[in-house]
């Protein structure tokens, strides 16, 4: 007589070995797609340094920019505001602090903002500050114009500033 030959297996157990399979797939998977999401993190605020960085190039041209007439002009605080004038760069200790500037968009769309101070400190050997014309001969007058970046990452808040040496 003739036996049915008996499998090692029996019936359901490729169910179950295909249940398996899929489990690990998955947690192999899952710890790819975490690991992927930590190496995006550090890139994010690799984006907010260059924005920042570009932002503050913006505003390095801009003090470059300014007449040095304009520069050196007393400010009223009553007067009126131009929004289309240039940013001033009050005398030190005042500052002008311009709020929730955008400084640059992330790719998802998102806007990232920050805070700007502005202040203009005179060269203490200008004629009009300590100066003479012993100690400043050609008669010069240089004033250091600073601008001050304040933007938040997740729970830090950093300050980045660039400083522009003016002479006439």
């Amino acid at each position: 007589m003739n036996c049915p030959k008996q499998t090692k297996f029996r019936s359901g157990s490729i169910l179950i070995e295909m249940m398996a399979a899929l489990a690990l797939l998955s947690i192999v998977a899952f710890a790819l797609l975490r690991n992927s999401i930590d190496l995006l993190e550090p890139r994010q605020a690799v984006l907010h340094q260059n924005l920042s960085d570009s932002y503050l190039t913006f505003e390095e041209a801009l003090a470059a920019r300014i007449s040095f007439t304009q520069l050196t002009a007393a400010v009223d605080p009553n007067a009126p505001v131009d929004p289309n004038a240039p940013p001033s760069w009050p005398l030190f200790p005042t500052t002008d602090i311009d709020q929730g500037v955008i400084i640059g968009t992330l790719p998802d769309g998102r806007d990232v903002t920050g805070t700007v101070t502005r202040t203009r400190i005179p060269d203490p050997n200008n004629l009009d500050q300590n100066g003479t014309l012993l100690t400043n001969p050609a008669e010069m007058e240089t004033w250091r114009l600073e601008s001050h970046l304040t933007y938040t990452i997740g729970n830090q808040t950093y300050v980045k500033s660039r400083t522009m040496i003016r002479t006439q």
